[in-house]
């Protein structure tokens, strides 16, 4: 209905909502203010609404657009009737993310028009609508600009539950990848330290440690390892000692699940798995393990998992030297159950755990179990300090030395990383 002897934008209230109606565009045609006048439209009653879905949706933008275009030049003619039009119209549309757009034009309008409480009402029908939309990276986008949308008109709360059920939205959907995997480029840490005195005697202490990560689309490979080359002058025997810990692992990929598996690990005069501590002393363990395996969680890539792996063929060779007297040298079928973990997400940490329990094919009660948990606290892009504590236990140790042993290493790690 036209306003008599005045424009019926003398009737809005005086506080305009500034932040909503900021982000309305105009529509084509709309008239700037240096433009020329403009014709005023024809006052016509807002058309009956008929016809299909997509001649509906084209009529309540039509309503919409004429509508911005009186708000944005001097029209006598009242814009009522045109949105409650479009608004009846949206309303009988099915859930899509035009939709969600035509009320969020919709509650722009009524924010520009001065009427709060109606603005709000078209934002609690596109909020429906976005939480009827299954798409989830949609949902996320839609969620953003409907937050955007409270903040503007003071609702604070939801706004920032919107945008917090937005960014959740984010990180679930990059927590996983699917099958077959992206390729990506190799990944290694390394951390390096030297110690060293000088006297009576000289000793020296040199140490590598690394960590490396190569991912194709079917496979993968991880290989972790720590030397240490020991040097004392004062021993009678054994002045340079070595000491070597590592660990390979390879993958190959069937399906989003199972991976078929080769690994092995080496471990040469190291103090949690040697049965004695003398300089003299010299002990190996080296075990190599085929098997299927089947992921328990993986993140937003594969350098990200935890798997169970059932490691059915391998064997297990063991070697201690205790004061020059050889005190085991054995080569034997064995079987194992691995724990495998790398890049386990915790707050801005990420968790590396392997807990291995093996066993003789012939002898299950000659048990030997390993724990190696790495956790890395990140302190710049390439800089992280790594926490890792280690233990075994074994059924059957050498002489009188103890059932478990326990090591823990501390220091900073390095990424070299495209």
């Amino acid at each position: 209905m036209a306003i008599r002897g005045g424009s019926w934008r003398e009737t809005l209230p005086g506080t305009a909502l500034v932040g909503l109606v900021s982000a309305l565009s105009l529509a084509p045609g709309a008239a700037l203010a240096d433009d020329p006048p403009v014709a005023e439209p024809v006052a016509a009653e807002p058309p009956a609404a008929s016809g299909s879905e997509q001649e509906l949706s084209a009529q309540a933008r039509v309503l919409l657009d004429q509508v911005a275009w009186c708000l944005a030049t001097t029209c006598a003619e009242d814009p009522g009737p045109w949105l409650a039009a479009a608004e009846e119209i949206v309303r009988g549309q099915p859930a899509s993310e035009s939709q969600v757009d035509d009320w969020l034009t919709i509650a722009r309008l009524r924010a520009q028009l001065g009427e709060a409480e109606a603005a709000k009402a078209a934002l609690q029908e596109a909020r429906k609508t976005v939480e009827a939309i299954t798409p989830a990276t949609s949902r996320r986008v839609w969620q953003s600009r409907l937050a955007l949308g409270y903040a503007a008109l003071g609702d604070v709360d939801t706004s920032r539950a919107l945008q917090q059920d937005a960014l959740a939205q984010g990180d679930a959907s990059e927590q996983t990848v699917a099958y077959p995997f992206p390729e990506g480029p190799g990944r290694l840490k390394a951390g390096l330290g030297v110690t060293g005195t000088s006297f009576d005697e000289t000793t020296m202490l040199g140490s590598l440690s690394f960590s490396l990560f190569k991912p194709w689309s079917r496979q993968d490979l991880s290989a972790d390892g720590l030397f240490v080359i020991d040097y004392d002058s004062g021993r009678d025997n054994n002045r340079i000692k070595p000491n070597i810990a590592s660990s390979l692992m390879y993958r190959y990929h069937l399906n989003d699940d199972w991976h078929l598996f080769v690994s092995n690990f080496t471990n040469v005069n190291s103090g949690v798995f040697a049965s004695g501590s003398d300089d003299e002393d010299t002990s190996a363990l080296v075990a190599s393990y085929v098997g299927p395996g089947i992921n328990l969680w993986r993140g937003r890539s594969t350098e990200h998992f935890l798997d169970l792996q059932f490691g059915i063929l391998g064997a297990r060779y063991e070697y201690e030297d205790l004061n020059f007297k050889l005190e085991r040298n054995e080569l034997t079928p064995s079987v194992v159950l691995i724990l495998f973990g790398r890049g386990i997400p915790i707050g801005r940490a990420t968790l590396s755990p392997t807990l291995a329990v093996g066993a003789g094919s012939d002898q299950l009660d000659q048990l030997v179990m390993y724990s190696d948990v790495n956790l890395n606290v990140p302190i710049s892009k390439r800089w992280a300090w790594s926490s890792r504590v280690v233990w075994r236990y074994t059924t059957r140790p050498v002489r009188d030395n103890p059932n478990l042993n326990l090591q823990y290493v501390t220091g900073l790690t390095y990424t070299f990383k495209p």
